[in-house]
């Protein structure tokens, strides 16, 4: 390193060693990404006495990097790194939580960087949904993104065209789809947009869309889910087949498909007509998505469903064999119980702490503590178990 208050020459550039980082290569125009990586490694490899630090979410631009002979390292994000982000804010996790319990379904997904900036940029912009469930959220991000300058004027004609995208990604049971397979997916017509690649690029550098070894996918599944559930809502249940596709009937029992849920977790909780439609096909898939807006005595009739479901069977309702959706049945509990208009169910789950089931007691702690019941009773409910555990 030169001294300080040095003047950055060529002389001081050729004299000292230092340490260039040069942040958000994924924040370049997409087309310019590539050839922007190219000169970055042809500097360093001029410059050997200096060393390089290159960041950017992953894109194609990337690997040229590592072909250079460039070392790829991704972060993990942690609590404490996101405790240390909010604390910019004068704000703590929980603060947080409390100011808008929506976030609450967003679980670990408040540990990645991108997420938790765009819910503090939306916080500060009085645009952050206090209420509400996850498709709310989404709807922000997504929204976000769309009212942008680069985006505003085709944002009508682009959302519809993405749904599309995220439904056909939905169909074809991948994340991701070629850039071949995303040009079959017509563009509004009508609509001047350009070449799908051009589409495409301007969609990425307003962190939608994002390209990965094999094509293109969205930046999360959240988005992609929040869009499908769109499409399906506009479609309705009476839509002919797709009732059939996403909760299909064989052999006289009916069901709902697995890697339907997180989308159908979004369309029962915003439309009554799949809700309804939903719950004949599959009660317990009913149960799970069943909105906290919902009326007391059809929340009370849910939530005793899933309790009793998993008391039954004596397994956990989080954990890594939870079923995939953005939130597991503890959180689709605790969203029931969470308005506290519920007491006689609160004491059926609080009488679970005397279970001689394990499961059935780390559950009562998953379902109270998403209900976002207060720490003094999650502190004697956890002394009730310990208690029980040794008895």
């Amino acid at each position: 390193q030169s001294g300080e208050g040095d003047t950055f020459t060529a002389e001081n550039l050729a004299q000292n060693r230092f340490h260039f980082l040069l942040d958000g290569l994924d924040e370049v125009p997409t087309g310019l990404q590539s050839q922007l990586a190219e000169r970055i490694a042809a500097m360093a490899a001029e410059l050997p006495q200096h060393r390089f630090t290159v960041t950017a979410r992953h894109v194609p631009a990337t690997e040229t990097l590592v072909a250079a002979g460039w070392e790829l390292l991704e972060l993990v994000p942690t609590s404490a790194w996101r405790d240390r982000y909010l604390a910019q804010y004068d704000l703590t996790i929980d603060e947080l939580l409390r100011d808008a319990p929506v976030l609450r379904q967003l679980g670990e997904l408040l540990r990645l960087p991108f997420f938790l900036h765009i819910v503090m940029e939306l916080r500060v912009d009085g645009r952050l949904p206090e209420r509400g469930d996850a498709m709310h959220l989404a709807n922000a991000f997504i929204d976000r993104a769309l009212q942008s300058p680069e985006l505003s004027a085709i944002a009508s004609v682009v959302r519809p065209w993405l749904a599309d995208v995220a439904l056909t990604m939905q169909l074809a049971g991948r994340p991701e789809l070629s850039l071949d397979e995303i040009r079959q997916v017509a563009l509004p017509a009508g609509a001047n947009l350009g070449p799908t690649e051009d589409v495409i690029d301007r969609l990425t550098d307003r962190s939608l869309l994002e390209h990965t070894d094999h094509g293109i996918r969205f930046v999360h599944r959240l988005l992609a889910d929040a869009l499908v559930a769109e499409k399906l809502i506009a479609l309705g249940p009476n839509s002919p087949g797709l009732l059939e596709l996403i909760a299909p009937a064989v052999a006289g029992a009916s069901g709902l498909r697995d890697e339907w849920l997180p989308v159908m977790t979004f369309v029962g909780g915003s439309d009554e007509n799949w809700h309804e439609a939903l719950a004949g096909r599959d009660p317990l898939a009913g149960a799970r998505v069943l909105p906290s807006t919902a009326s007391a005595g059809d929340r009370r009739a849910a939530a005793l469903l899933l309790w009793e479901y998993y008391v039954a069977r004596r397994v956990w309702m989080s954990g890594p064999g939870s079923r995939p959706s953005l939130v597991d049945d503890a959180e689709a509990m605790g969203k029931l119980l969470r308005p506290g208009d519920l007491p006689e169910v609160t004491d059926v789950v609080l009488g679970g702490i005397h279970s001689p089931s394990p499961q059935t007691r780390s559950n009562v702690m998953d379902v109270l503590s998403s209900a976002g019941f207060d720490h003094e009773l999650l502190t004697l409910v956890r002394i009730t178990d310990r208690k029980s555990t040794r008895l």
